[in-house]
């Protein structure tokens, strides 16, 4: 009798496409190609390079997967857009390409979808955002913000935590983020040796923010700010992905992966140093306070790595000079009726945190409405007391994250963020613990996607909720991790591949 298998990824006889038919798609496609190619040759190249990739889709689903991850992270589709004069919808219908694994998984290898634990969490944030803006109606700013959060934000967590549901397909996502960010850091570290102006397609700006105000050398220091034009913002998209590529490199059994893994992940640091932040810097001082605590990290590696910071800052006069400014925190709670030596960029923001807690006292269920702080910002501030008070004249967002959520979502959005960082970082910490003797490397990664988390949460101290896309991913990520653990751990019969089922041979008659 003849044996019955069920496929579990396409193939070319699944879907067989008729040879005249074939050939007069080619014909078409090349033509109207040719055509365009004399008029917009950017344009032409776009998309032919979408169509190879709707072919490698359709035989790999798995390669839009990665392929979006990388899109994504390096803010291609939007460089593409603003640098390189593309059409708009190419930068919306990048994620729209996660549909295709998504797809595949549900109606052709008939997977059920995937609910983690943070999901109600972020379900909720979403909920309240919406309520938030039913509040203010009239505010566009509001929908915008609604809108960014539906499509990067829940639409990103959701689908990413769909699709990334493998121990493969998980380790190569996180080598696709770990080598484009090697990729951006070597572009910040060739800028910074040989001092060009040059943007590299867009994937390397520079800030126009520079090193200090009382003159001198520090003053001429312009900060990278990679693919997203913005130092700090930068550095919080690198720093992230430190404890991830360390993990990757610590999970690595192959000589030549983890030498990979490491390099990538020293260009990482690299473009975190050279952005000049200093959350960047606190992050990365706390992810390594968590590694030690861990015990991931011994005193020799202490010492060595502590030889390495002292090295880069006394190398690096402006970046020594930016982290002493931190130092002077402490100056804002002086009580002295003199001056206040403190710099500036701190007091300022320091204004616009304690403003963002007033809206937030002011409207402590809703808050102001989403994406809104900066509109009332100016009420605020002028409420703010003390000589330290930095009132600036253009809108200002909060530059924390969770000052800013309070604000422009309320109590119940605090909630809600916090219980989506709660909840992550508690299935990671699982994760880890139960797979530390039976699976080592994926126990690894939960640890460093579980360091990342807390390193976000770190610099997020000093910057707004923006650019949401690179946070959702990061737990979406996280969230995936722990979901492919506990699978491992206490496998799941519903979700595992469909089995080959061959009849019974028929009894041999003599």
């Amino acid at each position: 009798m003849a044996t019955t298998a069920i496929r579990t990824r396409y193939s070319s006889r699944d879907h067989p496409l008729p040879g005249p038919l074939a050939a007069i798609a080619i014909t078409v496609g090349t033509t109207t190609l040719g055509f365009m190619a004399g008029s917009s040759p950017a344009l032409a190249v776009a998309l032919a390079a979408g169509a190879v990739l709707v072919v490698a889709v359709a035989v790999r689903p798995e390669i839009a997967t990665l392929v979006v991850l990388a899109i994504l992270y390096s803010n291609a589709a939007v460089l593409a857009v603003t640098f390189h004069g593309m059409p708009a919808f190419i930068s919306a219908a990048v994620p729209m390409l996660l549909a295709a694994p998504l797809v595949h998984l549900v109606l052709v290898r008939r997977q059920r979808l995937v609910a983690v634990p943070a999901l109600p969490w972020v379900i909720g944030f979403g909920v309240v955002q919406v309520l938030g803006t039913i509040t203010v109606s009239s505010s566009t700013t509001a929908v915008t913000t609604l809108g960014t959060f539906v499509l990067e934000g829940l639409g990103i967590y959701v689908v990413v935590t769909n699709v990334v549901r493998t121990r493969e397909v998980l380790f190569k996502a996180v080598w696709v983020i770990v080598l484009v960010g090697a990729f951006l850091g070597s572009l910040s570290v060739i800028q910074e040796l040989t001092g060009t102006s040059s943007e590299w397609w867009g994937f390397a700006q520079a800030s126009n923010a520079v090193i200090g105000e009382d003159g001198g050398a520090a003053e001429t220091a312009v900060r990278l700010g990679g693919p997203l034009g913005q130092n700090n913002r930068y550095a919080q998209m690198m720093l992230v992905l430190v404890p991830v590529g360390l993990f990757l490199c610590r999970s690595e059994r192959r000589p030549w992966a983890q030498l990979v893994a490491g390099g990538a992940t020293a260009l990482i640091a690299a473009g975190v140093v050279l952005s000049y932040s200093r959350g960047g810097a606190v992050g990365l001082a706390v992810a390594f306070v968590v590694m030690a605590a861990l015990r991931y990290v011994r005193v020799r590696t202490v010492v060595i790595v502590g030889a390495l910071v002292a090295t880069v800052v006394l190398s690096v006069p402006q970046y020594r000079d930016r982290l002493a400014t931190l130092g002077a925190v402490s100056d804002l709670a002086s009580e002295d009726d003199g001056e206040v030596g403190v710099d500036s960029s701190i007091a300022s923001r320091a204004t616009e945190n304690v403003a963002a807690f007033l809206a937030f006292a002011d409207h402590p269920f809703l808050g102001v409405g989403p994406g809104l702080f900066a509109t009332v910002y100016q009420d605020y501030a002028e409420q703010v007391e003390g000589d330290v008070r930095r009132v600036k004249s253009s809108p200002r967002e909060a530059h924390n994250l969770y000052l800013g959520v309070a604000a422009e979502n309320g109590l119940p959005g605090i909630i809600c963020l916090g219980g989506v960082f709660a909840v992550t970082l508690r299935e990671l910490a699982r994760a880890r613990r139960r797979l530390l003797e039976r699976d080592p490397a994926l126990a690894a990664l939960a640890a460093g996607f579980l360091i990342a988390v807390v390193a976000y949460m770190a610099s997020a101290v000093f910057l707004h909720f923006a650019f949401v896309r690179y946070f959702w991913l990061l737990m979406a990520l996280g969230a995936a991790t722990a979901r492919i653990a506990s699978r491992i751990a206490v496998p799941d019969d519903d979700e595992s591949p469909p089995r080959t089922v061959t009849a019974a041979p028929l009894p041999v008659r003599n």
